[in-house]
């Protein structure tokens, strides 16, 4: 698991094989971006849709990508 700031992510990319990326259905404001996930490297395996509850300010969804072989 890596939990980091963009050069983090950037630097563990190669060495993953699948990727569960958690979208936030919003446009905060930051700096800090995870790196483009490119369709010809990965495979968007499976995408599960999640309703704000009462506490959140935005819808979100869970992305499971597979490294292409």
């Amino acid at each position: 698991m890596i939990v980091g700031g963009g050069q983090i992510y950037k630097e563990a990319m190669p060495k993953a094989s699948t990727l569960y990326i958690t979208r936030i259905h919003a446009q905060p404001d930051g700096d800090t971006k995870f790196p483009e996930i490119h369709e010809d490297e990965w495979e968007l395996a499976e995408r599960t849709p999640f309703d704000r509850g009462e506490k959140d300010s935005a819808d979100s969804s869970l992305e499971i990508y597979r490294r292409r072989l």
